[in-house]
């Protein structure tokens, strides 16, 4: 069954897909939402900047809520997200069986625009709050740090599903892929580990989840 789907969603992938361009847009929008931002700096002061690991703990936390909520549950106006995470990353990849078999399965890895653009749709309010209270800085600040989260959540995601050889197989990669590894149990995937980078909401919040054996 698992494998009938996995050729299933093989034969769904459009003959124009292109792997490098998938990359190349997702690295072209980090790159624009960091450098923007960042370029409307002006004269940022210290406390200003000590706002980053904030800013990052709450993309974190952003991370683990979206990743528990509508790509796990069939939220109202929010059913292709879920469709796209839980029916069609869910159904490609299982726990023992995660690496990428060829490029053109970064498809079902790697987030499409659309949904980076739906995510910066859920936090823009915060930004937008922020430099109607004049705080442009903190603003611009927030967006760099987001955006900045949103290119190291792509990287992890694919070096948990990249073939398990040469540095992919060291033992350092493998104790941090065996978090997502466990998140990808039938019986897992909607309890714990949803923290796809830094599993730091996963173990404030208690839905860290480990094999027992």
């Amino acid at each position: 069954m698992a494998g009938h789907r996995r050729e299933q969603l093989l034969s769904e992938i459009p003959s124009g897909y292109s792997p490098v361009l998938h990359l190349a847009a997702v690295h072209l929008i980090a790159a624009l939402g960091i450098a923007l931002p960042i370029a409307s700096l002006q004269d940022p002061k210290a406390w200003e900047l000590a706002f980053v690991p904030f800013f990052f703990a709450f993309a974190n936390f952003f991370e683990w809520s979206v990743h528990r909520g509508p790509m796990h549950h069939k939220w109202r106006f929010l059913g292709r997200l879920w469709e796209r995470h839980t029916v069609i990353h869910h159904g490609f990849f299982h726990h023992d069986d995660l690496a990428i078999r060829s490029a053109r399965e970064l498809t079902y890895v790697l987030f499409p625009p659309w949904v980076t653009l739906l995510f910066l749709v859920f936090v823009l309010p915060i930004p937008m709050a922020l430099w109607l209270a004049g705080q442009t800085n903190l603003a611009a600040l927030f967006l760099a740090s987001s955006f900045g989260y949103y290119l190291v959540y792509e990287w992890f995601h694919l070096m948990h599903h990249l073939p398990e050889k040469g540095w992919a197989a060291s033992a350092v990669v493998q104790k941090i892929r065996a978090h997502h590894r466990f998140h990808h149990r039938p019986e897992a995937m909607s309890s714990g580990n949803f923290n796809v980078s830094f599993p730091l909401a996963d173990w404030v919040l208690r839905t860290w989840l480990k094999d027992s054996k």
